[in-house]
């Protein structure tokens, strides 16, 4: 696929569409990326503090967060900026996430992926910045996210 054939705004609605909808399918992995199973997600954040900062599979990443994106009674995940650099097969997304749940508390964050696209229109990395003391924040006093955090100190 060349750069003239590749629909970087498809791309990114896409992306958004993806965790928006929270229906992780594979079929949607296959669509959307490239090898979920090879192609690194990072985060930042102090691994240390933040135990999901660092790099994972996307699958990894997927399997360890979405758990609990899933149990959020209310989600929005939407996109308030798209910058497309087509010479670098670059999509960097500015992303305004709120949600309710887990004992109807409120969440709230704003997060920047820069997401790394193949000659096949396919993603093969992100990089997510985000406010992690909002995440943990909101983790605070929750049994069920403090087991995915711990889970992860395990691994």
């Amino acid at each position: 696929m060349s750069i003239l054939t590749i629909d970087f705004n498809s791309i990114a609605n896409q992306f958004t569409k993806y965790f928006n909808n929270r229906i992780f399918s594979n079929q949607e992995e296959t669509q959307l990326f490239n090898d979920v199973n090879t192609d690194v997600w990072w985060m930042s954040g102090d691994e240390t503090v933040f135990k999901f900062a660092g790099s994972r599979s996307i699958k990894e990443r997927i399997s360890n967060q979405f758990p609990i994106v899933k149990g959020f009674d209310v989600w929005s995940f939407m996109a308030t900026d798209i910058i497309i650099d087509k010479e670098n097969y670059k999509i960097m997304l500015e992303i305004d996430c709120k949600g309710i749940g887990y004992g109807n508390k409120s969440y709230s964050n704003n997060y920047l992926f820069i997401l790394s696209i193949n000659q096949e229109g396919k993603i093969y990395s992100i990089r997510e910045y985000l406010d992690a003391n909002s995440v943990l924040q909101y983790s605070l006093n929750n049994l069920f996210i403090t087991q995915q955090f711990n889970n992860l100190n395990n691994n």
